[in-house]
């Protein structure tokens, strides 16, 4: 990838494909992601390149009314409390909860920190990416706009 496309239509250029790219470019150094909600499926996409960078920052929006199954139902305030209020009894496969469980160690880091937005409706989705210097950083911020 010589660029960031215009589109990322995850049909034709699918986003974990643009993210994984950008984070190899950018392992080492900083990723600040602000996001919606979480989906454990989507973690499982980009660990291997998260768990390369030096420092992790992720915003999430506050618990959505309808839920998909992620197997984090709940995350406190808190990244240092307990992190998993209730696993749903929805036979979560074996490898589905050990990627959990890598989840909850890769946020227990020190270079790692979550927090929550409770104000307000949150529908952002913003990846930046810090280099070591210079004006090497990628940005991708995607907006939403109801009609």
């Amino acid at each position: 990838m010589q660029s960031i496309p215009f589109v990322i239509d995850n049909q034709q250029c699918r986003m974990d494909e643009i993210l994984n790219t950008l984070l190899a470019r950018s392992q080492g150094n900083s990723l600040d992601i602000a996001t919606a909600y979480f989906n454990i499926e989507g973690w499982q996409l980009l660990a291997d390149g998260i768990n390369k960078m030096e420092s992790f920052r992720l915003l999430l929006g506050d618990e959505p009314e309808v839920r998909e199954v992620t197997g984090l139902c709940k995350v406190r305030n808190k990244p240092d409390e307990e992190l998993i209020e209730e696993i749903p009894d929805v036979g979560l496969k074996e490898q589905t909860l050990h990627v959990i469980e890598d989840f909850i160690a890769f946020l227990c880091q020190d270079h790692v920190e979550l927090r929550i937005c409770t104000k307000g409706f949150f529908h952002a989705n913003c990846y930046l990416f810090y280099s070591g210097g210079g004006d090497n950083s990628f940005s991708i911020i995607e907006t939403y706009r109801d009609k």
